[in-house]
This record gives C-alpha cells, sequence and structure tokens, in this order.
C-alpha cells in the first residue's frame, strides 16, 4: 500500500474549525439581514424565517482516517496531532482482517469512496435567499478542505456527487487530484443544471482504467451517471457513479427506481456490445432513498448488496447509520456503495424501465375504465387531426403525437407527476413500433397492454436469481432492539468468474455510524462512505 503523503500540519488544517474571514463574515451578515428583510415582507405572519448561516469548517479530529496508511503509522501520526489513539480505518481494518486469515495486507485490490459533496449552488448560508456559490473565499475554503479530507482518506477510486462546473473549483480539484496520481472523469447534468459527477481514479497498484462512458437518463431530474470498466489486479470490473433525483413528491420513488432501470439496462447492453462475461459490478452514489424504499428493495431484489450494510452485519431493516442532513434537517442514510458479484449474475439484468412505464400506463387506462383494448386503442387516436377537422376516418393508427398526448391525459408529464420527458416518450412510441414506419398501429399497440405488473416481473425476478424473501417486519424501527432476520437474501451459484468481497466499509465521519450527526461538520451535508475490498481466492 502507498503510504499517505498528507502532512501533519495540513492534516490538523484539515480536521478543525476555521473561521470566517472578516471581510466575508460582514458580507454574509448583510446578506442574511437582507434576506431577512425580503422574507419578512413576503411571510403572512410578518415574522422573518430563520437565516443562521452554516457553520464553515469540519469534523472533530478523531473521525478522519488514512485509507491506505498502516494502523500502526495512522496511530502514530494521531498522536502527534492529539495526543491519543485512534480506532483503525476501512483499509487498515481489512489489512488486519486479510492478516487474520491468512491474507497478505496487500490483497485489498481497491478502496472506493463516494462523497455528495454539496455544490456551492444549493448551499445555504441564509436561507433560501443566499447561496455560498455567492462567496468565492466561502466556497474556496470548504472546498481546500474537502480535498483534503479525500487526500487523508486516499482511496483508489473516488465518485463526487454535486460537483459545481465552476472554471476554477474544476481546475482546483484537478490540480489537487493528478498531483496524487488520479485520472479525473466529469460530467454535468443535461440542460445546463450547473452541477454533475466526477469520478477520480488513481492508477498504478494493478488498478487502470479500460473505458469510460457517460449515461443521460434524459429524464425530468436532468440526471446523469457515469460508468468506468477498471481493470484491477489482473481481472475486470463495472463501476457507476450516480445520484438520483431528490425526493420532490409521491413519484418521486418511481423516477428514482425508473433511473436504477436505466442503469442495469445500460449496464447489460455494455456487457453484450463488449462481449464482457459476468463481472463484478459496484453501483454507488448518493440514491436519495433509504433502506424502506423501492430502490433498495429492488436492487436487493437483483442480487446486490450494500456494501457498508454486509461489512457491519446490519439487516436490512436495520437503519442505525446516517449519512445525510438534508434541507429540512432530517437524518437519513441515503449514500450507498452496491455490490454484484457474477455469483450473483445468473441470469442478465432484467430491469427495463420501459417494460415498467408500459404497466404503469396499463393501470391507468384500467383506472379510467378502458381495459378494452379496442377502447384504449381509440383513446389514444383520439386527438387525431384527421377526425377532428371531420376529414373522413380516423387513421388506424397512433402517431408519436397522439402517444405524448396520450401521456400527457393520462397523467404521466409534468410537474408532480412521474415526469416522462419527450426523449423518454419517443423511446417508448421506438418500442412499440416494431416495424419502425414511425406510427404505432393496433397489433403494436396491444402489445403494449401484455406489459407484466410489477408482480409478476418481481416473480420471475426472484425465480431468476433464486432470491428467497422472508416477511417484512411490520416495524422496522424495532430492529434496534430485536434484530429481524435479513428479507432478502441470496442463493449463490459456482461461477468460476472471480467475485469481490468487501473487507472493511466506513462512514466519516464516525458518529454517523451510530446515527449521529456531529455538530461541527460542515464541510458538506453528507458524510464519506469508504469501502475496501479484494478478490476471492487471493492468498499470500
Amino acid at each position: 500500500m502507498v503510504a499517505n503523503s498528507l502532512s501533519l500540519s495540513t492534516w490538523q488544517q484539515a480536521r478543525w474549525m476555521l473561521p470566517l474571514r472578516p471581510s466575508t463574515q460582514a458580507d454574509i451578515a448583510a446578506a442574511r439581514a437582507e434576506a431577512c428583510t425580503c422574507t419578512a415582507r413576503r411571510s403572512p405572519t410578518g415574522r422573518p424565517a430563520s437565516a443562521t448561516p452554516s457553520r464553515v469548517g469540519l469534523v472533530q479530529p478523531a473521525a478522519w482516517r488514512g485509507m491506505n496508511l498502516s494502523l500502526r503509522a495512522h496511530r502514530r501520526a494521531t498522536r502527534a496531532t492529539r495526543g491519543s489513539a485512534a480506532r483503525p480505518t476501512a483499509a487498515s481494518a481489512a489489512a488486519d482482517a486479510a492478516a487474520a486469515s491468512g491474507q497478505a495486507a496487500g490483497d485489498v485490490a481497491l478502496s472506493i469512496s463516494t462523497f455528495n459533496i454539496l455544490a456551492p449552488i444549493y448551499k445555504r448560508l441564509a436561507g433560501e435567499a443566499v447561496r455560498e456559490s455567492a462567496f468565492r473565499e466561502e466556497w474556496v475554503a470548504r472546498n481546500e478542505r474537502i480535498l483534503a479530507a479525500l487526500r487523508a482518506v486516499d482511496s483508489t477510486v473516488v465518485c463526487l456527487q454535486e460537483f459545481w462546473f465552476n472554471a476554477d473549483l474544476e481546475r482546483m480539484y484537478h490540480d489537487a487530484l493528478e498531483e496524487h496520481g488520479y485520472q479525473l472523469f466529469k460530467l454535468p447534468r443535461t440542460n445546463a443544471r450547473g452541477d454533475g459527477l466526477v469520478t477520480a481514479v488513481r492508477g498504478g497498484q494493478g488498478v487502470s482504467v479500460a473505458d469510460y462512458e457517460p449515461i443521460l437518463f434524459n429524464d425530468c431530474g436532468d440526471r446523469v451517471a457515469q460508468l468506468l470498466r477498471l481493470r484491477v489486479r489482473g481481472g475486470e470490473m463495472l463501476l457507476v457513479n450516480t445520484h438520483l433525483l431528490f425526493p420532490h413528491n409521491a413519484n418521486s420513488s418511481l423516477i428514482r427506481l425508473r433511473e436504477v432501470y436505466k442503469v442495469l439496462e445500460y449496464l447489460e447492453q455494455y456487457r453484450q456490445r463488449h462481449g464482457l462475461p459476468a463481472l463484478p459490478i459496484v453501483l454507488c452514489g448518493d440514491l436519495n432513498g433509504t433502506k424502506t424504499g423501492r430502490v433498495y428493495r429492488f436492487l436487493r431484489s437483483q442480487g446486490f448488496v450494500s456494501c457498508y450494510d454486509t461489512a457491519k452485519q446490519h439487516a436490512d431493516n436495520d437503519a442505525c447509520w446516517v449519512s445525510h442532513r438534508n434541507h429540512h434537517g432530517a437524518l437519513v442514510g441515503v449514500d450507498y456503495i452496491w455490490l454484484l458479484n457474477p455469483s450473483a449474475q445468473d441470469e442478465p439484468l432484467t430491469a427495463d424501465w420501459k417494460a415498467a412505464i408500459f404497466q404503469m400506463i396499463k393501470a391507468k387506462l384500467g383506472e379510467a375504465g378502458m381495459e378494452e383494448e379496442r377502447q384504449a386503442f381509440d383513446f389514444f387516436r383520439s386527438d387525431s387531426e384527421a377526425g377532428a377537422q371531420g376529414q373522413g376516418e380516423v387513421p388506424e393508427h397512433v402517431t408519436a403525437e397522439q402517444f405524448k398526448y396520450a401521456m400527457d391525459q393520462l397523467g404521466l408529464t409534468g410537474e408532480g407527476t412521474v415526469g416522462l420527458t419527450r426523449v423518454e416518450i419517443e423511446e417508448l412510441v421506438q418500442c412499440v413500433d416494431t416495424d419502425g414506419n414511425g406510427v404505432i398501429d393496433y397489433d403494436e399497440f396491444k402489445s403494449l397492454l401484455l406489459a407484466p405488473s410489477m408482480e409478476e416481473t418481481y416473480a420471475r425476478i426472484k425465480e431468476a436469481t433464486g432470491i428467497v424473501e422472508l416477511p417484512w417486519p411490520s416495524n422496522p424501527a424495532a430492529s434496534a432492539t430485536s434484530p429481524a432476520p435479513t428479507p432478502f437474501t441470496v442463493q449463490p451459484d459456482t461461477s468460476s468468474a472471480p467475485d469481490l468481497l468487501v473487507c472493511e466499509a466506513q462512514l466519516v465521519p464516525d458518529p454517523m455510524a451510530r446515527g449521529v450527526w456531529p455538530d461541527d461538520y460542515s464541510i458538506s451535508d453528507h458524510a464519506i462512505l469508504t469501502a475496501a475490498f479484494t478478490a476471492a481466492g487471493t492468498h499470500a
């Protein structure tokens, strides 16, 4: 393992609260006063909302751990900075575990960190009215501390979300990370949202990038993902970094599920395009959903395991840890590093977002009392210009524009819905239009109505992947005192493809593992989540 090159002075600076500069304090105070004045003018009660600026600083010294420091060297560094011993890091604990099992410490193949760094355009300094991006000194200082923290963690791969695509900030990260041997892959969100994803990979030590492709969801949230094919110690793996839609309303979980469908669908297509065998898949990022959500349950049904929960031996219904404090002040666990090994990939990835949407269309038609095929087809043709203008018989097909109009009428587009975009609707039409003539005829339309229900699809997934579903507890919170069995378990096969094993995982700051948010942590509203891996069957 490579020793961490972070100096002790930088290490100390990265850990302690750094005060705001006087000029910036005055600027924020003025902005806060103005924001309060504006809020008071708008408030029906005449009382301004709280406008206390976020504190700028970092977690207390006990939390940051150098992922590639040996345990002994790390303890020496910690004693030098604060005069006390510290707990081992994810990588050092993994090395200890490897040694205990007869593996060499060098068998730790790679470590992966995921971190939503809170874009300055989203960080609130004085309520909703003032954002950090207006104060250069503030976002520069905070991101310098983020970079110091990332250098201290020292993972092989770093997956960042909410990276602000500002020229100066890009240069700062590029220079700082490249200096430490990282290669950066950047992907802004679509429609110039301002932020996006960055994945940094440090070459050497048997790790290199074989391929990279961006994944554009083209959805209402303008979300994206990054796919990297990595070579690790002579083998290969697929890595995905993404940031799913924030839960704005009741339909957001369906949109996030669709985004995950698109990722898995893209992975399967990529594997087929390149003629690849089943490879370990690591999916990480800010998924904006907890263990009780649809995305979590779906990924478990596909054979994925949460690396942190695996390392800590948590059950699926054990929600004892947190990784995010949202702008409402709620503490939730939404950041994940998921692993799907070749031994759990008996069948191709079964996710198909279009099939899920067709099932929704079928359900919406049923709710409207249009269960007959002909009746539903006529509904889709009802916007025909020929029929509206009395120009004779309505054509026996559905155009792309008619299909879009029907989606509007069924409540599948627009704010507060599942939010289908024009691009997604065009993909749906192309999927149904099997002869490629640009319209959907009656026989093609009938195939749309044959889409299996979610229950039927899930049953097929369980049968294909060997999932055994156990009863879900009625009160998930009760697991803190009386642990329940894991709801989903996978029966692995004897595939010869090498698996990745989770050695250790860690949340930083440490208190978040216990569901506690440290008062003096403010470099982001998310924790750094790291997992260390080794290849199955590697021994000294």
